[in-house]
């Protein structure tokens, strides 16, 4: 016995809507977990506005200082503040951009960005995190430098992120020049 076929277009479709609530679980986290990374979106961001605020009030607090207090000490003391503070800002920068390349590859590819911020791949946020760390690791020394006091552990310090930079900068040779390295 033939169904009408208005009938058989409704036990169709119930068919269809019965298969998408008897999904396993499992199933419709993983295909949703890409999701997740708005926590690390959001968290990233949150970072980044957090240290824009605080090199921010650093800057105008070593200004104030300067500016109420003018002596050679508070001079130098300004200049560290404001190489210690760009540092700050381009780690701050950097979170930014992590937190849109990760929105980027896992929740909207769609999204538009500038050439320059966009995001193909996660090697893309590895160079520019492994970028950041070398800067970071360069105001570090830079800061050690102004602050030494004629001791050998500048040495040591400056060995340190020679041999740190030095991996990182073979680390992202082998990623650029040879990608297929499994």
């Amino acid at each position: 016995m033939n169904s009408h076929p208005i009938l058989a277009k409704g036990q169709q479709t119930l068919k269809k809507l019965s298969d998408k609530t008897n999904t396993p679980l499992t199933i419709r986290l993983i295909s949703s977990s890409r999701y997740i990374v708005w926590l690390a979106v959001v968290c990233t961001f949150v970072g980044a506005a957090a240290l824009m605020l605080i090199g921010t009030y650093d800057v105008i607090w070593a200004i104030w200082q300067a500016a109420t207090h003018l002596s050679a000490e508070h001079n130098g003391e300004l200049k560290l503040v404001l190489i210690e503070s760009v540092d700050t800002f381009l780690v701050a920068t950097v979170l930014l951009m992590i937190a849109l390349g990760l929105y980027q590859l896992f929740v909207n590819s769609e999204l538009e960005l500038p050439r320059w911020l966009n995001t193909r791949n996660v090697e893309d946020l590895e160079r520019r995190l492994t970028g950041m760390i070398v800067v970071v690791m360069a105001v570090i020394f830079l800061t050690a430098v102004i602050k030494w006091d004629g001791t050998i552990t500048l040495l040591w310090l400056g060995l340190a992120i020679g041999v740190v930079t030095f991996a990182v900068s073979f680390f992202l040779y082998q990623e650029t020049h040879h990608p297929d390295h499994d």
